[in-house]
């Protein structure tokens, strides 16, 4: 299966852990923002280019899965918002790892998740 991880990026690291056990057990994740290539490499500010590519690069990588997970709690963060309505949208099955915190987190098809460890048993087991 392909997934979209949508999280927070201060949570890349965390996320990164998640992705390697969805990879050990067989699954791609389609999520490079979690290679960190959605930074500048000196202090500079992103040019208009730069976020241009990074959302083409997100939108792209969530049309290739075939579902998106999103994480939410904590912070808010509006990237992650925008990932999770454009799959809703685009009919990719969506999941939420983390306390509900938007209307559209309440729709009957849209799976809620309590941990990553609740998420990554069902993935496990079907």
């Amino acid at each position: 299966m392909k997934i979209y991880l949508a999280a927070k990026y201060s949570r890349m690291e965390e996320l990164r852990e998640y992705r390697n056990q969805l990879i050990a057990l067989g699954h791609t994740v389609t999520s490079r923002w979690l290679d960190g290539n959605h930074e500048q490499a000196d202090e500079s500010d992103p040019t208009n280019a730069d976020l241009q590519r990074w959302a083409r690069e997100d939108i792209e990588d969530i049309l290739s899965a075939d579902v998106l997970v999103c994480f939410t709690g904590g912070e808010k963060s509006t990237g992650r918002n925008i990932e999770f309505g454009y799959a809703l949208g685009r009919g990719i099955p969506v999941r939420v790892v983390g306390p509900r915190e938007s209307v559209f987190h309440h729709i009957p098809f849209v799976s809620v998740f309590e941990s990553w460890r609740d998420y990554l048993e069902l993935v496990v087991n079907g």
